[in-house]
């Protein structure tokens, strides 16, 4: 396809691009309860009740709180990847360890919506070994060396849909944050329709080795994006999301048209691919979707 084409497709799509629309959270990034630089005091998270069905929480020397990292080295670059916390869920009591999975929980102030497409993104940290400061010094040196693992939960009426099960735990550095992604695609049919949205942030309490056993999961920067699918609105709408045209209809139609695909044999003669299944593509990706 020569660049004279390429490029009104290219300017088409800066104009048509389509965002998910952000489902509110409460207190998303964990600054809702103060921590000093270099602090991390424990107890309830505000808005972030614990999720804990198999009464880990409850075991001494576990607990759930909030981190503020700034200059305690237990990050590298010592800072939360968004505002100054984030929330921690320490389980450093042995004789609990492989009991199960707890953390903490947000029931939303929504519900599972059909044709809707949902990403969930949360930072997760493995903390580094280290010490608080003042005048949190007090307590010590944290080896902390280790992950027992992490879930990032998408729950619909108490059931989940959707999850991030430690598939970026062996992968996360010490003294490291790396994002977490869940997406869940809900058509016109699903055993959970309308029931309401919750996410579950969990420590999975589970042995990394026995020198190393790993005790702290940090999370923060919670967001959850939800974009509505719909039916194709004309020829040009060949991606989804469905009633959005946008860079995929684009991509979809550059990559059919140089594989000679039918779908996007718009015009006549059938079986050949010019200029005027182009123009097609092009007069109705300018007409917009209703």
């Amino acid at each position: 396809m020569s660049t004279r084409l390429i490029a009104p497709l290219a300017a088409l799509s800066i104009a048509n691009a389509a965002f998910a629309a952000p489902v509110p959270i409460l207190n998303p990034g964990f600054e809702a309860d103060f921590a000093l630089p270099g602090t991390f005091p424990v107890g309830p998270i505000t808005d972030w009740p614990n999720y804990d069905p198999d009464g880990i929480i409850a075991f001494a020397d576990n607990f759930t709180g909030v981190i503020n990292p700034s200059g305690g080295g237990c990050f590298n670059g010592d800072d939360a990847p968004e505002g100054s916390n984030a929330a921690l869920l320490y389980f450093n009591n042995r004789d609990a360890i492989g009991l199960g999975a707890a953390g903490i929980r947000q029931e939303l102030n929504a519900a599972l919506e059909p044709d809707t497409t949902y990403t969930l993104t949360v930072e997760v940290g493995n903390i580094a070994s280290c010490a608080g400061l003042p005048p949190f010094d007090n307590l010590g040196f944290f080896d902390l060396d280790g992950f027992p693992g992490y879930a990032v939960q998408l729950v619909a009426g108490g059931v989940v849909v959707a999850e991030d099960f430690n598939t970026l735990g062996g992968s996360i550095p010490e003294g490291e944050f790396r994002t977490s992604t869940v997406e869940l695609v809900v058509g016109a049919d699903h055993a959970q329709l309308g029931g309401v949205l919750e996410i579950r942030l969990l420590n999975l309490n589970e042995e990394d080795t026995p020198e190393d056993p790993g005790v702290e999961v940090d999370f923060d920067d919670v967001r959850l994006g939800a974009t509505v699918n719909a039916t194709p609105c004309n020829a040009a709408d060949l991606a989804a999301p469905r009633g959005v045209l946008d860079l995929d209809d684009i991509d979809t139609f550059v990559q059919a048209f140089l594989d000679s695909d039918a779908s996007v044999d718009f015009a006549p003669p059938l079986d050949v691919f010019d200029l005027d299944d182009i123009d097609v593509f092009i007069q109705a990706f300018l007409s917009g979707c209703p």
